[in-house]
């Protein structure tokens, strides 16, 4: 019995290894075929940031908030938004130190998370963008994830790092096993993906990394910062950010840590604890770094400058940009 067991077992690996093996040897190499669409975001910015051309003065780090919210085109002209879906301190540091190894140190970086990108993830979180978007996408290199597994242990709030048998989880994730790529291949059957993902990466390009994300027109829903408590601020995130800052006093670059605006329909909702304990936070960030300037005040826009409950529309990102650009003539100037 043990033999026809064994025979068979031989037989199924015969016949399913080479499926595998062809299946990681297509998502390996034809991602923009079967990746849905906020992979041409990634893949952009990972292939403009490891070009060595380019010189910017002015670049952008945070996440989806900030890349609709601030609009190059009306920024300046040496203006590039890297931003990206769900970044945290963490990605960004690790990217940064990428972006001036090929591009050389811009004289300003612009920093505008979202504030629950920096609160403490919860033990339970399987969202983060870490694993979810960076080493899913193959955006986020070697080298620098097995630095930041090694470092990851001597944080509290190590979650968005933390897998049992991590490197393990990164090796299947390195290597396209199915049970890491199958549903987004499945979601693709019936359609290739490619065009849209070739469609929005040349929008990237064009658009020096900016995008909207809701389309919505009008939306009065309300963002994550309205469905909590209280900010309680991650240890992880708050060491990477001051690692960003103390990178950037190495380079020479002047900082600044802005804010994007909530619709008002979540500014009514959110707590006052939230709000105090997220200004107490970034209010301590100004006072350990007198060198960053540090914008501690969220403002709230009327819901119609918004695409969905987070985004600003284009309407919206054109009123903010030029804020900004009010707000800091010294560095957007032309």
């Amino acid at each position: 019995m043990w033999q026809q067991i064994a025979k068979l077992a031989s037989k199924i690996i015969i016949i399913v290894l080479p499926v595998v093996v062809l299946m990681q040897i297509f998502c390996a190499t034809l991602p923009m075929v079967y990746m849905d669409g906020e992979y041409a975001m990634y893949r952009q910015q990972k292939d403009y940031i490891a070009k060595e051309t380019d010189y910017n003065r002015v670049v952008i780090f945070g996440d989806s908030r900030s890349k609709a919210g601030f609009v190059p085109d009306i920024l300046g002209d040496d203006v590039y938004n890297l931003s990206l879906g769900g970044i945290t301190p963490v990605e960004t540091y690790y990217m940064l130190r990428e972006y001036v190894e090929n591009h050389g140190a811009p004289e300003y970086l612009v920093l505008a998370y979202a504030p629950l990108h920096l609160c403490r993830a919860d033990e339970n979180n399987d969202g983060c963008v870490l694993w979810n978007r960076c080493i899913y996408f193959h955006i986020f290199n070697q080298a620098d994830f097995f630095e930041l597994a090694r470092e990851r242990k001597q944080y509290d709030n190590s979650y968005m790092i933390d897998r049992d048998h991590i490197y393990l989880e990164y090796a299947m994730y390195q290597l396209y096993f199915p049970n890491k790529y199958g549903t987004a291949l499945k979601n693709a059957f019936f359609g290739s993906r490619y065009h849209a993902n070739m469609d929005k990466y040349a929008q990237m390009e064009a658009q020096r990394g900016y995008s909207l994300f809701g389309v919505d027109g009008v939306n009065g829903g309300i963002n994550g910062e309205a469905k909590m408590d209280d900010f309680t601020y991650s240890d992880l995130t708050d060491a990477y950010l001051n690692k960003i800052f103390a990178y950037c006093r190495e380079q020479n670059i002047k900082v600044v840590l802005e804010q994007l605006p909530m619709t008002e329909t979540s500014a009514h909702v959110v707590t006052d604890d939230f709000y105090k304990h997220y200004q107490e936070y970034l209010n301590q960030v100004a006072q350990n770094n007198p060198d960053v300037l540090v914008n501690p005040y969220i403002e709230s826009y009327s819901d119609t400058l918004f695409g969905d409950a987070d985004h600003l529309s284009t309407e919206g990102a054109a009123m903010f940009s030029n804020i900004i650009k009010e707000r800091y003539p010294q560095i957007f100037h032309n």
